[in-house]
């Protein structure tokens, strides 16, 4: 009997996910000691023209962009053309929140204080339509801020938003000009694209909804809209070499990327989890360096595990896919990682009915809604199952690392908070 290969159990990870079905398509791509070890696409890119995915395919990376985002801001910084203590203010006179001020390094960690933009409900009722950038900024520069500059950490796409401007002001270039001059055309990152202006893309993936146990075309979003926080559309190859790149000090200084991936410090000393365009956390003691992106048809992740030289990227074109489960299980499964033992307990399908109902996911840039349902006696989200650990807490079947905690009002749930190796994301009910 031939050996199992990592490869080929690889394969199995993401063919089961396929077959369950949790994924239209996903391509994968992993890397050690910056050399390609698996790189191929499983599933349909597009599942009406049944094109196959490849290691080639582009998908929408979502919030991935932010790294690039901050890359770019870190080379103007080296340029001597922008101080990351400096106020956002001196970038963009013409900013109206005049009495908040921020500093570029304050917008880049996620802990300015403005109101994201993807969290005003008026944003979503327009977001199909290309919005100018003033039409954006106006949204959010409106709002009341949350709270002072430096004072807390809340993810924050208008933030992001705003950097891209500064990059454009300081740089003279178009943000999408500026990438590809200074990032994508020295790493010939060829399948690497902004979205938002560009209408045929070779390769490119088709995003899909899981509904009423079919996959059909995912909401519309005028891809300009997402801009510096969100609007790149990448292969797992490009971000592979992306990430050597970095390992690599090739466009940026050691001194730079090691800033990158430091954790914010909030003015009462409190660190964040958060750098610049990084998360920061680890996988059962493994330091790990990572970010998601979730966009309307798309999900995709991106992390890299520098003290094992590891980098594992998943990305799909389904709401609702697990990019995160896998991308895990992967990572446990070439790390050596035992997969734990799940103390589960059992729960009448009467009782699991209190959690089922449509929710949102709260800050992200695809707010269409997914079920919460029972079926054949087992609670899934999105389609995904779930085990009872007791307190109204689950965890997922295929991925224990990954809680899901529900909160109960008046004999029903109103929301719930989904939680894995410390990042911590809400959804709320939608009625």
């Amino acid at each position: 009997m031939p050996d199992v290969t990592i490869q080929d159990q690889i394969d199995t990870i993401i063919e089961n996910a396929i077959n369950e079905p949790q994924l239209v398509g996903a391509s994968v791509g992993v890397m050690g000691d910056n050399e390609v070890i698996h790189a191929r696409g499983y599933g349909y890119a597009d599942l009406n023209k049944k094109i196959k995915a490849t290691e080639h395919t582009v998908y929408r990376i979502g919030s991935i962009t932010k790294q690039f985002t901050a890359l770019a801001v870190m080379i103007l910084v080296e340029q001597g053309k922008v101080d990351l203590n400096d106020i956002m203010l001196d970038y963009l006179p013409n900013y109206p929140q005049r009495d908040h001020k921020v500093t570029i390094d304050q917008l880049l960690n996620h802990t300015s204080g403005i109101k994201s933009y993807t969290d005003i409900e008026k944003f979503w009722e327009i977001s199909e339509r290309d919005l100018s950038r003033q039409e954006t900024v106006d949204l959010f520069s409106s709002e009341p801020v949350e709270f002072s500059p430096g004072e807390n950490f809340q993810y924050n796409n208008s933030g992001y938003y705003l950097l891209g401007l500064i990059i454009e002001n300081v740089s003279g270039m178009s943000y999408a000009d500026f990438l590809k001059a200074n990032v994508w055309q020295p790493l010939e990152m060829f399948d690497t694209y902004y979205l938002g202006k560009i209408k045929n893309v070779k390769n490119i993936a088709t995003g899909y909804d899981h509904k009423d146990n079919e996959f059909v075309l995912a909401r519309p979003i005028g891809m300009d809209n997402p801009f510096s926080g969100g609007s790149l559309g990448s292969s797992v190859l490009d971000l592979l070499k992306w990430q050597t790149t970095l390992n690599e000090n090739k466009l940026i200084s050691r001194q730079s990327y090691n800033k990158m991936i430091e954790p914010g410090l909030l003015t009462g000393g409190k660190h964040t989890t958060y750098g610049y365009g990084f998360f920061i956390s680890n996988l059962n003691g493994h330091r790990k360096i990572e970010h998601g992106g979730t966009i309307n048809g798309f999900r995709a992740q991106l992390s890299a595990y520098p003290d094992d030289g590891l980098t594992v990227t998943v990305l799909c074109n389904l709401n609702s896919a697990p990019q995160t489960q896998l991308e895990s299980q992967i990572s446990r499964l070439i790390l050596g990682i035992p997969e734990i033992v799940i103390n589960e307990i059992h729960v009448s399908e009467a009782e699991l009915q209190l959690y089922t109902g449509n929710y949102k996911w709260c800050s992200t840039m695809a707010p269409v809604p997914f079920p919460v349902s029972v079926a054949e006696g087992t609670l899934r989200v999105g389609g995904r199952p779930l085990s009872a650990i007791g307190n109204h807490t689950f965890v997922f079947s295929t991925d224990p690392y990954y809680t899901v905690t529900f909160t109960i009002k008046d004999g029903k749930s109103i929301s719930f908070r989904a939680e894995r190796e410390g990042q911590v994301t809400d959804a709320l009910r939608d009625e």
